[in-house]
């Protein structure tokens, strides 16, 4: 099933984003439960962007970062510049933040708190207008890795 999944992720084409999206949750779905790959750091990476860019389209990147695993972001990051995506790994990293102690606290209101909220839009805006980029980016990151 899986090789089929890459076969069809290899014919698409770079512009089709609906065909893109579909392609790339199949294969998430597929290699999810896969305990042989689920902590290669190919895969942490690949499971943090794909989510990443999916809660900024359903909820807002806010709720990503809000339960997201400091260490994986850094890891996300860490391949990003890597791989010279800089300004995307600077956009990613300025909303890695230990919102979980400020929610644990109640300090909901604190004027932090509504900072790094202002951040998350920025950071929403720059996903949106690089949608097709990122799509791009993750079909390459899955054919150069399984």
């Amino acid at each position: 099933m899986l090789d089929i999944l890459i076969e069809k992720l290899k014919n698409l084409d770079d512009g089709d984003w609906y065909e893109l999206t579909q392609a790339i949750d199949n294969i998430f779905l597929a290699l999810y439960d896969n305990k042989r790959v689920r902590n290669n750091d190919w895969f942490i990476v690949f499971r943090n962007i794909n989510n990443w860019f999916g809660f900024c389209m359903r909820s807002g990147v806010w709720t990503w970062y809000e339960c997201a695993d400091i260490k994986e972001s850094n890891l996300v990051v860490d391949y990003l510049r890597k791989y010279n995506e800089f300004k995307w790994a600077d956009i990613y990293v300025s909303g890695i933040h230990n919102y979980q102690d400020f929610l644990e606290n109640g300090e909901y209101n604190n004027p932090i708190v509504d900072t790094w909220i202002e951040q998350s839009e920025t950071i929403d805006n720059w996903i949106i207008s690089n949608e097709l980029h990122i799509l791009q980016f993750l079909k390459y990151w899955i054919l150069s890795n399984i």
